[in-house]
């Protein structure tokens, strides 16, 4: 006790410090403890039980189809051509007699053609990536100017998307201002042809977009067919429009199987008719990959002089936002794999300590000043 005593009137530092080890050291012992399962949560493991952990829910996979009941394919007539004309027979594709919006155009793809196009076939066995809406993702548009009001560029086409043509005839792409051509807001995207001199003439637009691979996105289009006939019939159905998707981000429809294009079914209406109206069309997709694009192409399958106007308007593709972490957490571990040193990333273990060191530099700045006052 005496030798304490001296070693607090001359070095009162060393008794600081032996005073600072051994809080030190308590708090380390303590921590310990609680690990273990001495105290609080611990006791579990000591009773035999081990803490229960929430298991992710299976992911929704699927393959695209549509929100609609089956329907009839489009038949595809033949035409008498003239001699030399390259002549392409289209693909049987999924179609339908379209409704207007009042009631919804609805088509199911065939299902060989669905399962090529939308997504790959799924993985055998379970999976158990959660799903956007239970990890509470933000869901967005990933499309960018699926409505044609941010402008347009220099080819007439709207801003963030591109376009692409087969020649072979005459093409327009610019914004549609005629209010019955229109779905929402002041303007669409109008593709023109004209003027084929062969059949199966193409014009269309695509944009890349990023997604959330094994995810579910809904793609909703709005379009219209316009033509001076205005009857499938007169036509024989010489005026379509499709869409197909690349699952790798590419950015060339030509590399696109012609199985893998998917018709939307809308069927030509009188070019300036009083009672032209929008179609519409929705398929759930899961991209397998974290990048996709979106072609979506008028077709003109005759060698026709004949005009006809193909609009698009209020494109979506709705799903969880790119770039956000989707995680799955599960409960906290106690016990059996913890870090035993884990408590000194604590901020409060720290704060605990700093205040621990200001009470004892305090006291012993005390102890000193008193010494020299004497």
């Amino acid at each position: 006790m005496q030798t304490v005593k001296n070693t607090w009137r001359n070095k009162p530092s060393v008794i600081f410090l032996v005073i600072l080890f051994v809080l030190l050291l308590c708090l380390l012992l303590a921590s310990l403890l609680i690990r273990s399962g001495l105290f609080g949560n611990g006791g579990e493991e000591l009773a035999g039980q081990t803490p229960t952990q929430t298991a992710a829910e299976p992911a929704l996979t699927a393959t695209e189809t549509t929100v609609a009941e089956k329907i009839t394919p489009t038949p595809t007539p033949t035409r008498v051509v003239q001699e030399g004309t390259p002549t392409q027979t289209p693909t049987e594709s999924a179609a339908a007699t379209a409704t207007p919006m009042s009631g919804v155009a609805t088509a199911t793809p065939r299902p060989d053609v669905a399962t090529a196009t939308s997504s790959p076939p799924p993985a055998t066995g379970p999976t158990h990536t959660p799903t956007a809406e239970k990890v509470g993702m933000r869901m967005v548009n990933v499309l960018q100017n699926g409505g044609f009001e941010a402008g347009v560029g220099k080819d007439g086409v709207g801003l963030r998307w591109k376009s692409f043509t087969n020649g072979g005839a005459k093409y327009i792409f610019a914004l549609e201002a005629w209010p019955l051509a229109i779905h929402k807001g002041e303007v669409a995207q109008r593709i023109t042809i004209y003027e084929a001199q062969q059949s199966d003439r193409y014009a269309g637009i695509y944009q890349r977009v990023n997604v959330i691979p094994d995810q579910p996105y809904k793609l909703t289009l709005y379009g219209q067919i316009r033509s001076k006939a205005g009857d499938i019939q007169a036509s024989q159905y010489g005026y379509r429009m499709q869409y197909a998707i690349d699952w790798h981000g590419g950015g060339d429809w030509k590399v696109i199987p012609a199985e893998a294009w998917i018709e939307l079914p809308w069927d030509e209406q009188l070019l300036d008719g009083a009672g032209v109206k929008f179609l519409e069309y929705r398929a759930i997709i899961t991209p397998p990959h974290d990048r996709l694009t979106l072609f979506i192409r008028a077709w003109s399958k005759w060698a026709d002089p004949v005009e006809a106007q193909y609009t698009l308007d209020t494109l979506s593709l709705v799903g969880p936002a790119p770039g956000e972490m989707m995680i799955d957490r599960p409960l906290p571990m106690t016990g059996v794999g913890a870090e035993p040193m884990a408590f000194m990333t604590e901020p409060r273990f720290w704060v605990s300590l700093f205040f621990l060191a200001l009470l004892l530099g305090a006291a012993l700045w005390r102890h000193k000043y008193r010494r020299l006052t004497r």
